[in-house]
């Protein structure tokens, strides 16, 4: 037998086994929102989430993070198995998915970073404010990140000084290879310099950067307001929030860390001030018990096997990572894997969902 013709027997073979065993789809949501620019592509509309429910009960059944995990841990793992996560906790949890979680009687868990409870937006927020919605900006800017200076110069007209205002430039996400002009590539390449440093030192450029624009910050804020944008964008939910978000059956309150720092970049001694102050924070605020875990950004270089032990260390019974992959019977309740899920319609999502069902 060929090498080839093996290779396409065993994947034969691990459809067959995976359609009989089952497993657990975790999904893996941020926004429930149509804001006007998303370019982390992290919201999927009203519409297409209720879509996306609509399609998980037609295939199988929603069941909460808890039930699966206790499921696996058993050696009970029903077929199509669907289980709902957003990170981050932003307000349009509460405001737009919750309503229609409860429509549908689905279950979710909400994973929250507690510094971020009713205080500063997260740095790709802030970054799309200062740079993408302001009306202008400074011809130079400099920063210090770490040990390096980083400069750049523009060109005012090439640079496009003020903001587009035909909206030419809202579809662009950071995954498109192109970027429209200078000022979203300095958003891109300041989105990955911030993004392995720990909270304190990312809100120290993030101040720098904000001095140097003056007062062109908040303009950029109401601008985007304006603009159509929506004022609320990239805030996380407060307290009075974060326990209408928690009130009720469906909904599970987890924690995402304080600072939603990339926990494989800190020593153990932080990465366990980070883990056990959100789970004591939140369960002081909501009254309820934390037990469920996120690894913030969540891939396999953002936490290690110290993490791992850290988090079940601080008396959590579960984590997820950002890994796409099936929970099957024997998968690690501290790194279970998920589907990231894009603003996809009902019939594309459809179709990744039967695709990962078989894999």
């Amino acid at each position: 037998m060929s090498v080839a013709t093996l290779g396409s027997v065993r994947r034969v073979a691990r459809r067959v086994r995976n359609r009989l065993v089952g497993g657990v789809v975790v999904l893996l949501y941020h926004r429930v929102a149509s804001p006007k620019r998303d370019p982390q592509l992290l919201a999927v509309s009203p519409d297409h989430f209720e879509e996306h429910l609509n399609v998980l009960r037609h295939l199988g059944r929603v069941v909460s993070l808890e039930q699966a995990e206790r499921d696996l841990r058993a050696g009970r793992c029903p077929r199509r198995t669907f289980v709902v996560t957003f990170d981050d906790g932003y307000v349009d949890n509460l405001t737009h998915a919750k309503p229609i979680l409860e429509k549908n009687d689905a279950a979710a868990t909400v994973f929250v970073p507690s510094g971020h409870v009713g205080g500063r937006p997260f740095y790709w927020q802030t970054l799309e404010w200062l740079l993408l919605d302001a009306a202008t900006l400074p011809g130079e800017l400099s920063l210090t990140i770490g040990a390096q200076r980083h400069a750049w110069s523009f060109n005012q007209e090439g640079y496009g000084g003020a903001v587009r205002d035909d909206g030419a430039d809202e579809a662009w996400n950071v995954l498109d290879r192109a970027n429209p002009t200078p000022r979203h590539g300095l958003y891109r390449e300041l989105c990955d310099l911030l993004r392995p440093m720990a909270g304190g030192e990312r809100e120290a450029v993030l101040g720098a950067l904000a001095a140097q624009l003056g007062d062109k910050g908040s303009e950029a804020r109401r601008a985007s307001a304006k603009r159509g944008g929506d004022a609320d964008a990239g805030r996380v939910v407060d307290v009075d929030e974060l326990n209408a978000l928690a009130s009720g059956d469906l909904v599970e309150i987890g924690a995402h860390t304080v600072s939603h720092s990339m926990l494989s970049r800190l020593p153990v001694d932080e990465q366990r001030v980070e883990v056990r102050r959100s789970r004591a924070e939140l369960e002081a605020w909501t009254g309820r018990a934390v037990r469920s875990f996120a690894y913030p950004f969540g891939s396999r270089i953002d936490y290690t096997g110290e993490t791992i032990d850290v988090v079940r260390d601080c008396g959590f019974d579960r984590a997820c990572a950002n890994v796409p992959g099936v929970a099957r019977l024997g998968v690690d309740p501290f790194a279970l894997p998920r589907f990231l899920v894009r603003d996809w319609d009902g019939d594309g999502f459809a179709r990744r969902v039967r695709q990962w069902v078989s894999e």
